[in-house]
């Protein structure tokens, strides 16, 4: 974090389009972590967004600390109209970085994503500027992508396991 303050800072911020910061975890080796700031409030870029987030295994949606507006609701209407978006590989944020919440934006967020996907999703609160909440954005995220490489080992032993009795008439004789 430091390194990339002080390498801004060295050069005109403004100039860069991109940033990349590597987090070293084991889990996060195949992760490729996409921060799109602001990409609903440009019409011009959604069909692009659209696409590429379309074939992304996870999604992180990070609301401001007021929850969901129009530009937002558009987005995800588009994006959910596009693609089959599933409970387990989205997951909605509201950023509570003013103050806490009292909760008006979780309930208001809550019934339009449900009027949007027909079924109503876990949205996780998270404050930007506090480390301690970030940790757990980070965790999220490795139990999540724990998850996924279990289902998809079970799923390898699954296929191998209906093998077995054909392996076993066969070895008999």
């Amino acid at each position: 974090k430091e390194q990339l303050k002080t390498f801004l800072k060295s050069r005109n911020a403004a100039t860069f389009e991109k940033v990349e910061v590597t987090l070293k975890h084991n889990f996060l080796k195949q992760c490729v972590l996409v921060d799109t700031p602001g990409i609903d409030a440009s019409t011009d870029t959604n069909t692009q967004w659209i696409k590429a987030i379309s074939k992304m295994d996870k999604i992180i949606y990070l609301f401001h600390q007021r929850g969901i507006d129009n530009t937002n609701k558009q987005f995800i209407s588009k994006l959910a109209k596009k693609h089959k978006i599933r409970h387990n590989n989205i997951s909605f944020w509201i950023n509570c970085n003013l103050g806490k919440s009292d909760g008006t934006s979780l309930q208001k967020t809550g019934q339009v994503l449900q009027n949007i996907f027909g079924w109503r999703p876990r949205i996780n609160l998270i404050d930007s500027f506090n480390s301690e909440s970030i940790k757990m954005l980070r965790l999220f995220l490795e139990v999540n992508l724990s998850k996924d490489i279990a289902n998809c080992i079970d799923k390898t032993h699954k296929k191998a396991d209906e093998k077995i009795p054909a392996r076993l008439q066969k070895s008999m004789l």
